[in-house]
This record gives structure tokens, C-alpha cells and sequence, in this order.
């Protein structure tokens, strides 16, 4: 519901959705509660505050250590809150501070039911984080610079008590003084308290040729640190961490343009992509444990096309229809190849997505398809249709997935949905 005011305004949603899953002890009930409010203080200065608390409780079969987690149950809570301010301090200076909090309790049976007091893994974690941006609008562009700290702690049965910090600077400009040229150049200074200081600079720019045709271009670097669970984890037979994990490190690259014309888009790219260190659960043979390990180095190069048309047939109906396509393209270097993977065999390989959109008033009708081919396995396609039809204050809806009962698997030997239908009901107050 919406609650809107003069000077403020406040959202609330609630879900719930409950099933008895698409194969054994797939089950799930799943509640959600969501809160966001705005405060405009006057003309100048604005606060906003969010609250939210999410609950899943399901059937884990098969998600963590198949075939011997056929019982297997799992309880996840999660409680977010952030409040930010807007403030803008001049005609050309803005500032916007913001803190957050995030408390995650994860409650994993091995056994579930059968045996509920053994092969128990509880994890409780609590992330705060402080941050404050900022804009300044030169004559020649706009320059954005802040700073953020973060500090984590997970209190666990199977991966221990730990603890870090985190904090990061960042400045960017953005340029144009060109009349058809837009620069963006930037850097993040981050530092860990268990890996300590990097630096990640970056820079993207487009170019338009006509009114038609722009073409862009990236440069840029990035990190991923390992999670507790890749350091730290306990839950042999299936799986193990490795406290010696090093940050993977990459460097992606973007060439490609964008062409709008009417009611028609399209854009291509084609993109690089280098990570060092790649991060992956790896085991020699099928009686050890899989353990988080840095394989060596993962090369992916790959392109994408994308279109849209849109038709607005009159004031109160339209017709969509996009279509796009992905071809990735990746390699594994210094990496032996006697190691089993639980992620490589499973990367994209060419990827083909459809969707087809009609509105009438209020009625409408959705059409999705999807064509995957992974590095191993046989190729899919999946099939996706939505009705919806808003009466007043609610709207009915049925969504039908995986139409045609494709049987098919994303990482593993974990069967995916077969055909799967939801009806429901959406009430909205203002």
C-alpha cells in the first residue's frame, strides 16, 4: 500500500507464497515485509528510511551436498534497515549520507526431519555500514567523490566466530564539454583488514554520431574477497573452506554502440573479461570433500546483440517485443585439468531470450522464452506465459512456467522445475 502526503510518503509490502515444490523435498513457505518512507524537510534537505524482514523456509534437496542431502531443511531470516538524507547545499553541491544494517540467521539440517538434532549448521551474521557521497557540478561536468565503512561478523556453528572490516574511498568525473563525446573516469581505494589496500581504476566513454548512433566503450578493474563461507566453512562430507583463499582480481573491457531510431533500439557489444585467482570449489576425487581453492586464471570473451520494438497502438495500449542474444566465450589457464569443478562445467555458453508484451486498459499479456547451451550438457529451451487482469485496487494474475516441461539442469546433477502454474492475487491502496 502507498500512503502519500504532502510532504511525505510511505510504501508497505507484504508477500507470502507457499508450495509443496516440484519434487521431493522441494517444499517452501516464504514471507516478505517491506517498508520505505520519505521526509521532505523543506526544499533543500530530504530523508528517506527503509525496513524490511524476509523469512524462507524449504526443502534443500540436493542444494548443497547431492546425493546425501535428500532430507536435508533449511530456515533463512534476514532483517535490512538503512536511513539517507538528501541534501543539497548549493546549486552545484549535493551530499547524501546514508547508514545501513543488514542480520542474516541461517538454519541448516543435514537430516532434517529424520534426524533434526544432528548434522545442524547455524550461522548468524551482522553487516553495519556508513557511507556519505557527494556531487559538484563544474562548468565542464560533475565531479562525484565519498567515502564508506563497513564491518562484518558471522557467529557460526560450522564456520567459527570471525570478524573484518572494510573501507573505501572513490572519486569520478564525468565530462561534457564535448558536445558529442562523454568521458567518465574514476578510481575505488579499498581497503580490507585482511587484505588491505587496492586500488581499482576505471573509465567509460560514448560517442554519438548523429542523432541515431552512439558508440561506447569501458575500461575497468574490480575484486571479489572471499566470503566466510569460502574461508571458513565445516560441513564435511560435502564441503570445506580454505582459509589461504586470495581475492580474485579482474579487468574487463567494452566496445560496442547503441542505435535508437523511432520506436526501435538496438545495441551490440563485445566484452573482455580477465580474472586472476579465479575462485572455485574444487575436489581430486569423489570421496574428498569440495574445498574453495584458487584455480589459476579464467578468460572470457564473449558479445551480446539486443533490440526492442515498442508500438503504442493507442493511449491505452501497447505492444513490446525484445529479443537478444549472448555468445561467452571461456577459458580456464593454469589450472589441473584433473581437478573436478563445481562451477566451470556449468558456464553460459550462448544464450537466446524473448519476450513478447501486449496491454489492453488493464488487461495484459506476457510471453517468455529462453534458449540456454552451457559448456557441457544438452541445450534448453524454456517457455514462460503471465496473464494479469486489474480490477479497482487488485489485480489477478496466472503465471504458467516452464510450459512445455522441459526437463532440464542448471549446475549439477539438481533437476530444475518441470511445468509450474501460480495463481494470485495483488491488492494495492493509496
Amino acid at each position: 500500500g502507498v500512503l502519500s502526503k504532502a510532504k511525505q510518503q510511505h510504501s508497505l509490502f507484504g508477500g507470502y507464497d507457499k508450495s509443496n515444490g516440484y519434487r521431493f523435498n522441494t517444499q517452501f513457505e516464504n514471507t516478505k515485509l517491506l517498508y520505505q518512507g520519505n521526509f521532505q524537510i523543506d526544499a533543500t534537505n530530504e530523508i528517506i528510511a527503509a525496513a524490511g524482514y524476509t523469512e524462507n523456509e524449504f526443502g534443500a534437496n540436493g542444494f548443497y551436498a547431492a546425493p546425501g542431502d535428500r532430507n536435508s531443511t533449511e530456515k533463512v531470516q534476514t532483517t535490512l534497515a538503512s536511513i539517507q538524507s538528501k541534501h543539497i547545499l548549493s546549486t552545484r553541491w549535493t551530499l547524501l549520507p546514508r547508514l545501513s544494517y543488514r542480520y542474516n540467521f541461517d538454519d541448516y539440517r543435514y537430516f532434517g526431519n529424520v534426524n533434526p538434532n544432528a548434522g545442524v549448521s547455524k550461522h548468524a551474521t551482522n553487516s553495519f555500514a556508513a557511507e556519505v557521497t557527494s556531487t559538484y557540478k563544474t562548468n565542464t561536468g560533475e565531479l562525484g567523490f565519498g567515502a564508506e565503512m563497513r564491518s562484518e561478523n558471522i557467529n557460526s556453528s560450522n564456520i567459527g566466530n570471525h570478524r573484518r572490516e572494510n573501507a573505501g574511498f572513490y572519486t569520478q568525473y564525468r565530462t561534457s564539454f564535448f558536445e558529442k563525446l562523454d568521458v567518465n573516469a574514476g578510481a575505488y581505494v579499498n581497503y580490507n583488514s585482511s587484505y588491505k589496500w587496492q586500488i581499482y581504476p576505471g573509465i567509460d566513454a560514448s560517442y554519438a554520431i548523429g542523432n541515431a548512433l552512439k558508440i561506447i566503450g569501458s575500461l575497468g578493474t574490480s575484486q571479489r574477497i572471499p566470503s566466510f563461507t569460502d574461508l571458513y566453512l565445516n560441513q564435511r562430507p560435502g564441503n570445506i573452506g580454505n582459509p589461504d583463499v586470495q581475492p580474485e582480481n579482474a579487468f574487463q573491457s567494452e566496445l560496442g554502440f547503441k542505435f535508437l531510431k523511432r520506436n526501435f533500439t538496438f545495441n551490440s557489444s563485445f566484452f573482455y573479461r580477465y580474472i586472476d585467482q579465479f575462485i572455485d570449489w574444487t575436489r581430486l576425487v569423489a570421496t574428498e570433500p569440495f574445498q574453495a581453492n584458487n584455480v589459476g586464471t579464467m578468460v572470457t570473451r564473449g558479445i551480446n546483440f539486443r533490440s526492442n520494438y515498442h508500438l503504442a497502438l493507442h493511449d491505452q495500449s501497447n505492444f513490446n517485443f525484445n529479443l537478444a542474444y549472448s555468445y561467452l566465450d571461456s577459458k580456464f589457464k593454469n589450472m589441473a585439468q584433473v581437478l573436478a569443478s563445481k562451477y566451470q562445467l556449468s558456464a553460459l555458453k550462448h544464450q537466446v531470450t524473448n519476450t513478447v508484451d501486449f496491454k489492453y486498459h488493464h488487461f495484459s499479456v506476457l510471453l517468455a522464452t529462453r534458449f540456454n547451451q552451457r559448456i557441457t550438457g544438452p541445450s534448453y529451451w524454456i517457455n514462460d506465459f503471465r496473464l494479469s487482469q486489474s480490477i479497482n485496487k487488485f489485480t489477478i494474475y496466472m503465471d504458467a512456467q516452464n510450459i512445455f516441461d522441459t526437463q532440464y539442469f542448471e549446475i549439477g546433477a539438481i533437476p530444475l522445475p518441470s511445468r509450474w502454474v501460480s495463481l494470485g492475487v495483488k491488492f494495492v491502496t493509496l
